[in-house]
């Protein structure tokens, strides 16, 4: 699995020890236009996202990606976006993609593979992220 490096200007260096991983999706639009959007100054990012057989990073791991709506939440996960919306589930490439990269920032971090580990950013936050993401799909690959 090869990952391309976009980078974002929202993140910042105040690390605690990571201990969850946080699923989200695009919502809206494709790849580009998370690129486009973690790009904004003073706005917000993620870690990673995923997108058929392409992984884009965009804050470094040991670093804090404001994607969860909780700082402190923000602090010790990493924050990953997937390819999908309403009308338009993820791809099974996306699926096996981030299971690869779940199982990458797993084993770095020792994070246990279950659902209390890896979760949904409607479990930190009221909103419809990750719709229709399969976490359950998601960790057993």
């Amino acid at each position: 699995m090869e990952i391309k490096w976009i980078g974002s200007p929202n993140c910042d260096t105040n690390r605690k020890p990571v201990d969850r991983i946080v699923i989200h999706w695009f919502g809206a639009g494709k790849l580009t236009g998370a690129d486009a959007q973690f790009q904004k100054a003073g706005g917000t990012s993620a870690h990673y996202a995923v997108e058929d057989k392409i992984v884009h990073q965009y804050v470094k791991d040991e670093d804090v990606a404001y994607h969860a709506g909780v700082y402190t939440m923000n602090q010790r996960s990493i924050g990953i976006e997937h390819s999908a919306e309403p009308n338009r589930p993820a791809t099974e490439d996306t699926y096996n993609t981030s299971g690869q990269l779940i199982a990458q920032v797993a084993k770095k971090f020792n994070i246990p593979l279950d659902r209390e580990h890896i979760i949904k950013h409607s479990e930190v936050k009221a909103t419809q992220c990750p719709g229709t993401m399969d976490l359950d799909k998601l960790i057993n690959l």
